[in-house]
Parts: structure tokens; C-alpha cells; sequence
């Protein structure tokens, strides 16, 4: 994880070298540096969502996405701002997720953030093999196969 911030680093320069603001998300980090303070505030403002297009035939898939989100937004709020976990639906397929908030929010802020982000992605899904919601301060994740 040390090397995605200087690899972040070398691309926000290589893209925006005369910006004096800056943001990169990569698959494993989200760099920034804004020219106001930005700690402790939530960033709804700039969102990306990557959505995998592969069909899945489950009409419950969307209440076991939402159970598993709930319960890692709540994890991970209580403190160490990331949760990731599994969940099986009826048919005894596994589903994989992940939430986690920068650093710079609070318990409440980053369940607000992920919370947020929940809903917007989940509207966006419906019935396919899952994807991301990347925020300015949060992300969650959504696989049918283990990737943590």
C-alpha cells in the first residue's frame, strides 16, 4: 500500500501538472489534494461508479446486497473505517463486499458517506454482478468472487 500513493502521486502530476487542485483514484487508493481543507468534510461533490455489466438472474439480489452493505457500513463506522465480508443468497451463491472511509471522517461521517453511497449504487445495479461506488471520502465494492 506505500507504493500507491507515489504511484497516484506520479500520475496526478503527469495528468494535472498545473492544477492546483487534484484528485486519482486508483484500484487501491484515492489521492487528493484540494487547495481548501478538506478534513473531516464529506466530499459528495465528485463520485465515480463502475459497474460491472454482466447480467445475474437473482430477483433477491438487491435485498442481499443491501443486508451486507448495512451491516459492513455499521462495522466499519464503529471505527476502523473499513469492513469488508460475504454474504449467500437462497441458492447458496456468495457474494463478496467491501466500505471504507478516508481517514479523515468521523464514525458518523463515514457511515453518512457510505450510506449515501449505498443507495446510489445499489438504484444503479439492479440485477448484475456488482461493481463500485467511488466517493471523495468513501467507496464500497460488490463481487460474486472473493478479491480481499
Amino acid at each position: 500500500m506505500q507504493k500507491c500513493p507515489s504511484k497516484a502521486g506520479l500520475q496526478l502530476r503527469k495528468r494535472c501538472p498545473l492544477n492546483q487542485e487534484a484528485k486519482i483514484w486508483t484500484t487501491d487508493c484515492l489521492l487528493k489534494y484540494p487547495n481548501e481543507n478538506f478534513f473531516g468534510k464529506i466530499d459528495m461533490d465528485n463520485r465515480v461508479y463502475l459497474i460491472n455489466p454482466d447480467f445475474y438472474e437473482n430477483t433477491q439480489f438487491l435485498s442481499y446486497a443491501r443486508d451486507l452493505f448495512t451491516q459492513l457500513c455499521l462495522k466499519a463506522s464503529s471505527g476502523p473505517l473499513y469492513a469488508q465480508g460475504k454474504q449467500k443468497n437462497l441458492n447458496g451463491q456468495t457474494f463478496f463486499g467491501s466500505v471504507e472511509g478516508t481517514k479523515d471522517l468521523s464514525g458518523t461521517h463515514c457511515k453518512s458517506c457510505l450510506d449515501v453511497a449505498t443507495n446510489e449504487f445499489l438504484s444503479r445495479v439492479h440485477e448484475i454482478r456488482g461493481g463500485r461506488a467511488i466517493f471523495g471520502n468513501c467507496y464500497i465494492r460488490l463481487k460474486l468472487y472473493r478479491y480481499f
